[in-house]
């Protein structure tokens, strides 16, 4: 049983590993897919308002993306948006535990922004919440398993069990046939001893 359960266990660790790293690269994928495309929306907004002379108003813009969103110069100089921490500008995606950040440079200097800079900040929260989903979905199939490989061990023991009280009732009743013959043996013996 216990071979039974080490294996198990190791099984659902390996799946449930390869399904975390999935998930996670899925969700990572997703984000950063969607985090380009609100990029090259802002990017365009930006092109199209320079191309044809109209005033945009850059804060109000950042603040309608969804995402934590900063825009800077040439010279990497904050222009508007939310301030960030300076990071390297030449680094077009970057994730850590707690975030994912994009710089995009589609703008190409219009209207002064040469760098559009994207933060999800809910990145962490959510790969958070996939690892406790991952370890509460593989401790509750590993409860479920056991407990079923519980009954099936109660079930397939079950006639092996009713064998061994058949065969002890079987010596029981043997060993009492034998004694009663044996001992009549006996007794007849023992009173020709007596009687010479």
């Amino acid at each position: 049983m216990g071979l039974y359960v080490g294996s198990l266990f190791l099984l659902f660790t390996i799946i449930f590993y390869l399904f975390y790293t999935l998930s996670y690269n899925y969700h990572l994928d997703e984000r950063r897919h969607a985090m380009q495309m609100q990029a090259h929306q802002l990017s365009s907004k930006i092109i199209f308002a320079h191309m044809n002379k109209e005033k945009l108003d850059l804060n109000k813009l950042a603040e309608g993306s969804g995402f934590k969103t900063a825009f800077y110069d040439r010279d990497t100089l904050w222009i508007a948006g939310a301030k960030m921490q300076k990071r390297d500008f030449n680094q077009s995606f970057e994730v850590n535990a707690e975030k994912i950040r994009i710089v995009d440079q589609s703008s190409f200097g219009h209207l002064g922004v040469k760098y559009i800079i994207l933060e999800d900040n809910r990145f962490g929260e959510d790969i958070a919440k996939l690892k406790k989903e991952s370890f509460l979905l593989l401790l509750s199939s590993f409860i479920v398993i056991l407990v079923i490989g519980y009954f099936l061990a109660k079930l397939f023991i079950k006639p092996i069990q009713m064998r061994r009280r058949q065969l002890d009732d079987f010596i029981k009743e043997s060993t009492h046939e034998l004694n009663t013959p044996v001992s009549a043996l006996l007794m007849s013996v023992d009173a020709k001893k007596s009687s010479l």
